[in-house]
């Protein structure tokens, strides 16, 4: 061997002899398997027009011994896997300008082979026979075969040999059939007019092509680093995923040439003349172990292979089945056969030795071999490896790896989706890792890769924050914590929400700190009884149930009961003194009954049905503005509205005298203007204080804003009024405002807010409540049991202690004696009774800053108001709560999938909350997110929310009329079908959508034909057209269209033969239900629907990604078809199909059951309509 390797190394260092000796060798090493046909080729230096260039001859030798049939099903071609035809077409359309029919490529491609075997001193007979072989030309002129890619071709415009059309295909995505027929022959092919730098026969590799690709793409000078993404990204999946060709690894230089045939096998082919220049006819007989073994891979998966035995021959078991795929055969079954003892599945074998011998076994795989290749070759045609290793720093990439913060980076990273709203798939984009590595290239490893993974994250985080704020509760500087509550209902939704808020004092900035620390949803009721389950459960999750404190709520009954609830479980808390509630709800409520009283919305709705669109264009174009709009929910929007009308009255004067005829009914006249202008006058002492509100609000400012607006009500009241209407809403208001207004006397805290702020005390109550001494007494009152009963027994700190300590005894007599000599001995009543000079009308935070400064004797008061001033900052407008509505539906359901719901909710509203920028490509991206969104929720059964998403798409269409979504037209059509046949409820409107999916399959295939787009791509859409004439009981027409079509793929067949078995089925439960029944038509119908679920059954076996669940559908059937006779099989197989529906329906099943639901569905109908018919069954 190494001397006739020798030799023909020797000889293919001439160019006269470089043909001949590359033949010689094939016919030399012959029986080697380096002879594959479409893998290898001989460079033979040829010279027409006194250009240099290289010509590929293509080795085709085993044409002779395959039939078409077995060119047409080789499992290669159909996996996408170059096959010999694929080579040869490729080669031929290689020489085709655009526009050739299929016998003109093939009489162009074969005159121009003889021509260049010509000039290679082979003979033209020879080269005739060779190429115009009777079954190549079959298979090129067959337009059943291979038209439909030539046509594709053609329609496309789109030729390997012309360079221009190959530059500007490659920047758009490759059609199937291209990627189908796209070879390692025709890329060498299209460089085939470049100059080598080397005439030795060499194995084209990856680096060769790299080179070659700087000449093919039109315009193009430079590394191929420097082409767009997209365009390098196809010819990556082209070159990886289509030729499936062994790549070399990777090298830093271009290696010195190597003879063609320089890795000699020991693999026999055959015999044949030495001196022949041509491949003999006859000489290679590939049998199918030859064929399977063409891959050449070490077979992976060895524990599991250890278990296997050999196939008995005498038994008549094969080594593989007619897939070529190797079977494996259970070493420790008998002659009993058990279930996948006998399977081609190494997955199902592995469940096998588990579940019938115990044996459990785990198999290590490694990164295979053509993984790594394709690594080494991206690697090798877009990066700048070379470099890299060359200038390869390893002291630099490790203290750039140490200065690497994990956990900083996780926690900033869920920060920033968190706080941002950011969707999960952020983390995958290529845009996000660039960053990152821009600024450290060794932080690869800690990029997350999946966004399966930010769930885990997320919670994670939490859990750390969650001990954070736990362990900040627990040393907060006061004996309690406040909460606030609000509850928020989602109309769309029908779920509410209830969010808790904690209020203290942070041991740590000695300021006020808020937490939410809960916000959950609600389904159905959310009375107060539950509201308060969940609050107590919260509780309980932060070990708070010694420091509970003050509520703020809203004015609704289901906090008291809420409230009522937690006093029973939480000792000492009086639900009535510690509910405080929300001053800008109770604002609201007050204005709204004095603007609508009871009648109000029913008014303005009357009033809106006869508004002029026309009138109002006009009003606003002659105002300069549109008024402001009013609101159901925030009253301030209505004294917006009357605020720009009265500003704006001279225009609206001017207005309403031109155009009085056309609003002579809704014209307002000098007493609406006056009515106006009170109510303007009312509302704005309200407006001025609900500006005041906010987060600094606190509870002093609480009472003192209703003892203002008492002043208000009062001062109004005295006014003369512009009318009856007036006096009427006024008097509403008033009541409004007085109920709540005396509720303030049931929380002590407002009082208490009074009394201990330094610039107010007791002195403001006693000048504002002086026509109700009473009220002021029993405040202060109130006020004192809480200090006698909590804060009284209070000592001073141990620094204050001490202090007294060091006094001599002189010190301690004299402050006995000036303490005695006091009038007042509490220090409660000392600093209420207190002067109030000095202290101007501080916010409470200023005056506790001041108290500090404060001498011993106001340390005592300075404890309760350093307590309190937290009940006067839990903030009585109820803001925190709210704010946390402020996104809506989204943060919310964001916060639950990522820690309470499961993987595919996660997946979807990932897609939903997916907005990629308004790049083409983007756009296209985006198209494909929604598509595969609503695929995703019609398998979750959520149609209409899958109908919605598919009008998006409109929507992306109409934004980007520059782009082209041909391509997905097909997938749109089928999954808006799906949804409405799919749906089932209403049942009502169940005719009315079937008929709508019928016109939009009937609208998609028009089109199609129309575009000259057909078999095989409008397979799915006819057999899916079928399944609504079903649905419709149109048996005749689904029938049709079953047996017009050929389905080439397995899927489609199984889906067929299932859609027939159905309607003979169907057609079966219908004869047997008629008056007069026909034995032999029952059991003509009998035969044909036993026969297509046998088939079917048959289709599901042979199916290698099946894992079981499919069959499901075809075995209840064969039951029911069985049953007629069996009342209880019968009864059986309809609850078993139903059971399948769900299972299909929550996604638990595989792709065929899901795919199979609109006839899961109508199968299910037809069962059920054959249950009164069972004593009918006897008489067949």
């Amino acid at each position: 061997m190494a001397i006739v390797g020798a030799i023909i190394s020797t000889l293919s260092k001439s160019p006269q002899t470089r043909t001949g000796a590359g033949l010689s060798a094939s016919f030399a090493f012959r029986n080697l398997a380096i002879m594959r046909c479409h893998r290898q080729y001989t460079m033979a230096r040829v010279n027409p027009s006194g250009v240099e260039f290289t010509v590929p001859t293509l080795v085709l030798s085993n044409w002779k011994e395959k039939s078409l049939e077995a060119i047409r099903s080789e499992p290669a071609l159909r996996a996408c896997q170059l096959s010999d035809d694929g080579a040869v077409i490729a080669l031929l359309m290689t020489f085709a300008p655009p526009g050739c029919s299929s016998l003109e490529i093939f009489q162009r491609g074969a005159s121009l082979r003889r021509r260049w075997t010509r000039d290679g001193h082979v003979k033209d007979q020879e080269a005739s026979d060779y190429f115009i072989h009777p079954k190549v030309k079959d298979l090129l002129l067959d337009e059943t075969r291979v038209g439909d890619a030539l046509k594709s071709y053609q329609s496309t415009q789109f030729c390997l040999g012309s360079h221009a059309a190959f530059a500007d295909q490659f920047r758009l995505k490759l059609p199937a059939d291209v990627k189908l027929f796209w070879s390692y022959t025709a890329m060498v092919l299209t460089c085939g007019a470049i100059p080598w730098k080397s005439l030795t026969p060499v194995k084209i590799d990856y680096y060769a092509l790299n080179r070659c690709l700087h000449h093919t793409v039109t315009g193009f000078t430079g590394n191929v680093d420097q082409l767009p993404d997209h365009v390098r990204l196809e010819i990556a999946s082209s070159l990886v995923e289509a030729s499936r060709l062994p790549y070399p690894e990777l090298r830093l230089k271009w290696p010195s040439p190597a003879p063609l045939l320089s890795e000699p096998s020991d693999e026999l082919l055959g015999s044949a003349s030495p001196g022949s220049p041509v491949p003999a006819k006859h000489t290679l007989d590939h049998s199918l172990s030859d064929r399977a073994g063409k891959r050449a891979k070490s077979r992976t998966n060895k524990s599991t292979w250890n278990e296997a035995r050999g196939p008995y021959e005498e038994r008549g078991e094969k080594a593989r089945d007619t897939s070529y795929h190797e079977i494996w055969y259970c070493k420790h079954c008998d002659s009993t056969k058990k279930p996948n003892s006998i399977t081609t599945n190494l997955s199902r074998a592995r469940k096998h030795l588990r579940d019938f011998h115990g044996i459990r076994v785990i198999e290590h795989v490694e990164r295979s071999d053509l993984k790594k290749q394709q690594h080494g070759t991206i690697t090798d045609l877009f990066g700048r490896q070379e470099e890299r290793q060359a200038s390869r720093d390893l002291t630099e990439e490790k203290y750039l790896a140490n200065a690497i913060n994990i956990p900083a980076f996780e926690e900033a990273l869920a920060r920033l989706l968190a706080v941002r709203n950011i969707a999960h798939t952020f983390i995958e984009y290529p845009e996000f890792h660039a960053v990152i590595l821009s600024c450290n290239y060794m932080a690869r490893d800690v990029l997350l890769r999946s966004r399966r993974a930010v769930p885990k994250l997320l919670k994670k985080t939490f859990a750390q924050h969650k001990q954070g704020l736990v362990k900040k509760l627990h040393n907060s500087l006061s004996s309690m914590v406040h909460f606030t509550i609000d509850m928020w209902t989602s109309s769309e939704q029908k779920a509410a929400y209830q969010a808790i808020v904690v209020h203290f004092v942070d041991a740590e900035t000695r300021g006020v700190a808020q937490a939410l620390l809960s916000l959950r949803e609600f389904k159905g009721s959310h009375n107060g009884k539950l509201q308060a389950k969940a609050f107590l459960e919260v509780v309980e999750e932060y070990d708070l149930r010694g420091k509970v404190g003050y509520f703020t709520m809203d004015n609704h009954d289901a906090n008291d009961a809420m409230l009522d609830d937690i006093a029973k479980e939480i000792d000492g808390l009086d639900p009535v003194a510690r509910r405080l509630r929300c001053s800008g709800h109770i604002m609201n409520l007050i204005v709204q009954a004095f603007l609508f009283r009871s009648k109000a919305k029913k008014i303005q709705d009357d009033e809106r049905e006869g508004i002029d669109e026309a009138i109002y264009n006009d009003f606003k174009a002659e105002i300069g503005r549109a008024l402001p709009r009013d609101n159901d929910t925030r009253w301030n929007s209505w004294f917006r509205l009357i605020d720009v009308a009265i500003e704006n009255r001279a225009k609206f004067m001017d207005w309403i005298q031109e155009n009085h005829a056309k609003i002579e009914k809704d014209a307002l006249d000098h007493n609406d203007w006056n009515e106006l202008g009170d109510i303007h006058a009312f509302l704005q002492v309200f407006h001025q204080i609900s500006v005041r509100q906010g987060r600094e609000n606190t509870l002093d400012e609480v009472l003192s804003h209703m003892d203002f607006l008492h002043h208000h009500f009062t001062r109004t009241k005295n006014r003369a009024f512009s009318g009856p209407r007036f006096y009427a809403r006024f008097h509403v208001a008033w009541l409004k405002f007085e109920k709540y207004y005396q509720l303030t006397e049931q929380a002590p805290v407002y009082v208490t807010g009074i009394l201990l702020h330094p610039a107010l005390r007791k002195s403001y109550l006693s000048e504002q409540w002086k026509r109700n001494p009473a009220w002021v007494s029993n405040a202060v009152k109130a006020v004192r049991k809480i200090w006698s009963t909590d804060y009284k027994s209070y000592q001073l700190p141990d620094e204050q202690q001490e202090k007294e300590q060091e006094l001599d005894e002189f010190d301690r007599w004299r402050q006995k004696v000036y303490s005695t000599a006091s009038e007042v001995k509490d220090e409660f009543d000392r600093f209420i009774y207190g002067s109030q000079r000095g202290y101007p009308a501080l916010h409470i935070a200023q005056a506790r800053s001041q108290l500090k400064r404060l001498q011993g004797d106001y340390e005592a008061a300075h404890k309760v108001l350093n307590t309190h001033s937290q009940e006067s900052d839990v903030e009585p407008t109820a803001p925190s709560a709210i704010r946390n509505f402020a996104d809506g539906l989204i943060a919310i359901q964001r916060c639950l999938n990522c820690l309470q719901r499961d993987e595919i909710s996660t997946a979807i509203e990932s897609l939903r909350a997916w907005v990629p920028g308004p790049t083409p490509m983007a756009a296209a991206v985006m198209f494909q997110s929604i598509l595969l969104h609503a695929k995703c929720l019609r398998f979750r059964g959520q149609f209409l929310e899958s109908q919605t998403q598919l009008t998006k798409l409109r929507k992306v269409e109409d934004k980007n009329p520059d782009l082209d979504f041909e391509e997905y037209r097909r997938d749109w059509a089928y999954e808006s079908a799906a949804s409405l046949i799919e749906q089932v409820f209403p049942e009502e409107e169940a005719k009315q959508r079937l008929l709508k999916a019928e016109h939009r399959l009937h609208e998609e295939l028009n089109r199609m034909k129309s575009k000259r787009i057909t078999y095989p791509k409008d397979v799915p859409l006819r057999l899916l057209l079928a399944e609504c004439f079903f649905a419709q009981e149109k048996y005749a027409k689904a029938e049709e269209i079953c047996h017009n079509l050929t389905c080439e793929l397995k899927f489609d067949r199984l889906h067929r033969q299932i859609i027939l078995a159905k309607i003979n089925h169907a057609k079966l439960l219908a004869t047997t239900s008629a008056d007069c029944l026909v034995p032999d038509e029952c059991r003509s119908l009998r035969d044909k629907a036993l026969a297509h679920w046998m088939e079917a059954g048959r289709l599901i076996t042979s199916t290698s990604q099946n894992e079981g669940h499919s069959s499901l559908v075809v075995y209840l059937s064969l039951m029911n078809l069985f049953s007629y006779c069996e009342d209880n099989a019968s009864q059986e197989a309809r609850k078993s199909t139903g059971r399948s529906i769900e299972r299909a329906q929550l996604g638990q099943s595989d792709q065929g059951v899901k795919y199979w639901i609109p006839g899961l569905m109508s199968w299910k109908k037809k069962l059920s309509l054959a249950e009164p018919l069972i004593d009918q069954r006897s008489k067949l």
